[in-house]
């Protein structure tokens, strides 16, 4: 059966001390950008915040055939008159076909939105269509062999959003099959885009870090507010982002390095607990973790049935990113995976995080330490943590990626240490390591993620276990915020194809915008909770960060610097007849364009209605 939802605007992180993330920091809540689109400073889309809220979280849908029109060959889903384009930022002339007579003539405009051969979900955002290059009065005209007349639009500004009624038709109607954009300026040139429809939804919530640009650098904790950095999401199906948690909201306390309690004031790399209602994430220095509510009735709350021993362990510092598999998540056994560099327990402040991180497993129902420093239990190893053997790898672990079966762990293996949250200089691969009940094993490094030509790092597990994306980076290189990172995947285990690296084509911008990747930090892909399947096609979407937006860089008030703002993507692999397909990308239009969108989960999250944008 087909969804009827519609996706939201998507991710928006900035970093201040970007803890083991990849970008830099602070917004202001709520939607933005959708008029302007990829510009700084452009006019938001209009909220409408009386609107009935959303299903708390988009169900998994196993894919669905198009719906059939009435008449099969003829649909009726575009208009047969031309639509002149309200939002124009200056009057559309009487009579506007009249200018666009005869053949175009000379350069047509750059399409930056579709990107040529992107792939949507059927229940994406309705597409918006954005060009650079040219100015004045467009003609827009979009045809799919199906319907019987072409959409035609007039505008004068350099953008036109689908209106929803209609993409929601074409979407259920067309699928599979090429639908083609045509932007023409007046008495100049046209440029042609095509995308395609899915048969296939995305299904979740997707929680993102967003961040003041202006903060990149700040390294006083005390000065971090609400208003710079927090957490944005929205629920596939939906057009807005909501607040989905707030430093001020978080109720779990969280510690100092001299042990003393405090409010969290960092959120940047979070995860999804196997609790829908939750996110974990790691605090500022000294890098302890935090489990909070984000469910509309919960925001803030700690997490339910936390015991004493549990917090001792989230306590710890100079902890790393977070993971978590749904296989060790029963009441009584909760487990949490991450790194940890501390070296004493009962001295937590006498080390840093520069030390090579153990992996490490910690048991959020542990019973009350025994010993404690200053104001809280210390936890102790086989109790409230354990540290996984990694037989055969002496190096330091960082961001690892749990699979959602439980059997198996790939983190990155690195020399270099994982100083203040971000991955050091030093040699880094890909290794895989057998949970095995929080004992650990041996070590082995992933096939096709483990070459020792480049830096491997930011794992994660696809939802059905046999694909790890991750990003590298050429050897001897620094790992965040690297202009030259890209993303790749990897077949793993007996999925076809195991061991050989596919590089996106996500990575490639629109050619005639002049950018081009490496140069653009595409980075910290995560995939949707689900996939699709389809008259024996697979269907894994990506989400992901990158810096091609074009947005003016942003000077910190802090460090002096200009740092770029990135901002969020959507992508798809497919895989049928033992082929792997990738696909360009599709801008979240609807996503603030004042912060750094960056660090995104998404998963099965309830997290509250965000107003829809009319």
């Amino acid at each position: 059966m087909m969804m009827r939802a519609r996706i939201a605007g998507i991710l928006v992180p900035t970093g201040l001390l970007l803890g083991c993330a990849g970008g830099n920091v602070t917004a202001s809540p709520g939607g933005g950008g959708g008029s302007g689109g990829g510009g700084a400073g452009a006019a938001g889309p209009m909220i409408d915040f009386d609107a009935a809220p959303p299903q708390s979280v988009t169900p998994v849908d196993p894919g669905s055939a198009p719906i059939p029109c009435d008449n099969p060959t003829a649909c009726t889903d575009f208009p047969a008159t031309p639509i002149d384009d309200p939002k124009s930022p200056t009057a559309i002339p009487a009579n506007p076909g009249s200018q666009f007579a005869g053949s175009p003539s000379g350069s047509g405009p750059c399409i930056l939105e579709p990107e040529d051969g992107a792939l949507y979900p059927y229940n994406w955002t309705r597409p918006r269509i954005r060009w650079s290059g040219t100015s004045g009065l467009h003609q827009i005209t979009i045809h799919a062999d199906l319907e019987a007349n072409d959409l035609v639009v007039y505008t004068t500004a350099d953008h036109w959003i689908m209106d929803k009624g209609i993409w929601e038709n074409l979407a259920k109607h067309v699928h599979e099959q090429d639908v083609s954009v045509t932007v023409r300026a007046a008495n100049g040139g046209a440029s042609t885009a095509r995308f395609q429809i899915a048969s296939a939804s995305a299904a979740g919530s997707i929680v993102f870090w967003a961040a003041d640009p202006a903060a990149v650098g700040n390294q006083n904790v005390t000065t971090v507010q609400d208003t710079t950095s927090y957490l944005l999401g929205f629920t596939v199906g939906e057009e807005g982002t909501i607040a989905a948690l707030k430093f001020s909201q978080v109720e779990q306390p969280s510690r100092e390095q001299s042990y003393n309690q405090r409010t969290p004031t960092c959120m940047g790399c979070h995860a999804a607990t196997p609790d829908p209602g939750f996110v974990a994430f790691v605090d500022n220095w000294p890098w302890n973790s935090v489990i909070s509510g984000v469910k509309k009735e919960n925001v803030g709350a700690r997490l339910p049935d936390l015991t004493d021993g549990g917090l001792a362990a989230l306590n710890k510092p100079w902890a790393g990113a977070p993971t978590f598999s749904g296989a060790f998540w029963q009441p009584g056994n909760r487990r949490m995976v991450t790194t940890s560099s501390q070296q004493k327990e009962m001295e937590p402040w006498s080390t840093d995080n520069k030390q090579p991180a153990k992996l490490v497993w910690y048991n959020l129902d542990a019973p009350t330490p025994t010993q404690s420093v200053g104001q809280g239990p210390i936890a102790a190893a086989g109790q409230q943590y354990g540290v996984i053997a990694r037989n055969g790898d002496g190096n330091g672990a960082a961001f690892p990626t749990w699979s959602h079966d439980g059997n198996t762990i790939v983190y990155s293996s690195s020399n270099g240490g994982c100083m203040d949250g971000r991955l050091e200089k030093g040699a880094t691969d890909l290794y895989s390591v057998p949970y095995a009940n929080g004992n650990g094993g041996d070590a082995k490094p992933v096939p096709g993620a483990s070459d020792g030509s480049w830096e491997e790092f930011y794992a994660a597990y696809s939802p059905d276990d046999r694909l790890v994306v991750f990003n590298r980076v050429p050897a001897g290189e620094v790992m965040y915020a690297n202009p030259n990172a890209e993303i790749f995947f990897v077949p793993v285990g007996n999925a076809p194809g195991a061991g050989q690296p596919i590089r996106l084509n996500a990575n490639d911008p629109v050619q005639c915008s002049g950018k081009s990747s490496p140069g653009l930090n595409n980075h910290f892909p995560k995939w949707a909770p689900a996939k699709a399947e389809y008259e024996g096609q697979s269907y894994y979407w990506i989400v992901y960060s990158s810096n091609r937006a074009g947005i003016p860089k942003v000077r910190s008030s802090y460090d002096g610097k200009d740092h770029d703002v990135s901002q969020l993507y959507l992508t798809a692999i497919t895989f049928k007849d033992g082929e792997y397909k990738t696909y360009p990308s599709i801008y979240l239009w609807n996503q603030p364009t004042d912060s750094v969108n960056t660090t995104p989960v998404w998963d099965m999250l309830e997290i509250p209605p965000a107003p829809p944008i009319l």
